[in-house]
């Protein structure tokens, strides 16, 4: 195509959506991506930060386990920076229990240590390169006992509709749309409410992943003695 060509403002449009589509699947080198960050003006200590993130785990999103479609549970792993003191252990928890509204309990089992509340546990363990967070949660019976509640409720509505046919009484008619109207609502509740119980629980575990990470103790590489260099060094 003639470089002097001017497209409209549907092809610009097109161009840069397909060209971006591209680029996402075949992935970009880190070279590539500080490079953009560079030429859009980012600081460069945020973009080494992001890129640490994007490396430990920390940017992807939660894993969702699913039941008849819908999320039931949560699970982040992400591999910090460093090693989190007892102290830096001890903030952590603070901040989990105002995330989460709950006191939780403390367990530690040898040198892991563990915040519960429920189904959901937040866990920091030792691994050869650093600490490594664990988070998990899992939403036990988020749909059985409302299908469960709404298959009882069907049903008793269904019992007084054919009483109300069978005996010709419409007001028994009414009072079996109650039960049927609830039922409906108890079916349709879990499919409304657990997508949204699982967006916030993702984005919770992204603000417990960058605390952790902020309260690391990052190793630093030792500069070498003179005594420790190499003869003729």
């Amino acid at each position: 195509m003639d470089a002097e060509h001017r497209l409209s403002d549907a092809e610009v449009t097109a161009v840069l959506r397909r060209a971006t589509d591209e680029s996402v699947q075949q992935g970009l080198t880190v070279a590539q991506v500080q490079e953009i960050a560079r030429d859009v003006g980012l600081a460069p200590d945020a973009v080494r930060r992001a890129l640490a993130d994007a490396a430990s785990g920390a940017l992807r999103p939660a894993e969702l386990e699913r039941s008849l479609g819908v999320p039931v549970g949560a699970n982040k792993d992400v591999m910090l920076p460093g090693v989190l003191s007892d102290a830096s252990w001890d903030v952590l928890v603070s901040t989990l229990r105002a995330t989460f509204n709950a006191h939780g309990k403390e367990i530690r089992t040898g040198v892991v240590r563990e915040w519960r509340n429920g189904n959901l546990r937040v866990a920091i363990e030792p691994t050869p390169a650093g600490h490594r967070l664990r988070m998990s949660t899992h939403k036990q019976g988020a749909l059985q006992a409302p299908l469960m509640g709404s298959v009882a409720a069907l049903i008793y509505g269904g019992s007084l509709a054919v009483a109300a046919t069978t005996t010709g009484k419409p007001a028994l008619m009414m009072l079996a749309a109650i039960p049927a109207v609830l039922g409906a609502g108890l079916a349709t509740w879990p499919f409304l409410s657990l997508p949204k119980w699982a967006r916030a629980r993702s984005e919770q575990f992204d603000l417990i992943a960058r605390e952790a990470a902020a309260l690391c103790v990052v190793p630093q590489e030792r500069p070498l003695q003179a005594a420790q260099l190499p003869a003729g060094g």
